[in-house]
């Protein structure tokens, strides 16, 4: 049994911690997510992150999350270099 072609789309691309943010629904949301039992985080963390920068440690689960949304974001809005 052939199983049909699925076609790739390509994940729109955006290009800021606030794009980020809006489009995983805001910093509640996004507090909630990024949040662990050893470190919480709160709106006011999210909210720092439009200026700050996103951390490091939040790479995998954002983009993860934007993916199955159909976005992507250059590590570089999370001050990872790649080669």
């Amino acid at each position: 049994m052939s199983h049909p072609r699925r076609r790739s789309r390509a994940l729109a691309e955006l290009n800021s911690a606030r794009d980020i943010i809006v489009a995983l629904g805001g910093n509640g949301p996004v507090a909630e997510l990024t949040s662990t039992p050893d470190k919480p985080r709160k709106t006011q963390h999210v909210t720092n992150w439009k200026t700050d920068g996103l951390p490091a440690d939040t790479f995998l689960v954002l983009t993860e999350a934007l993916a199955k949304l159909g976005y992507r974001a250059s590590p570089k809005l999370w001050g990872i270099t790649e080669p």
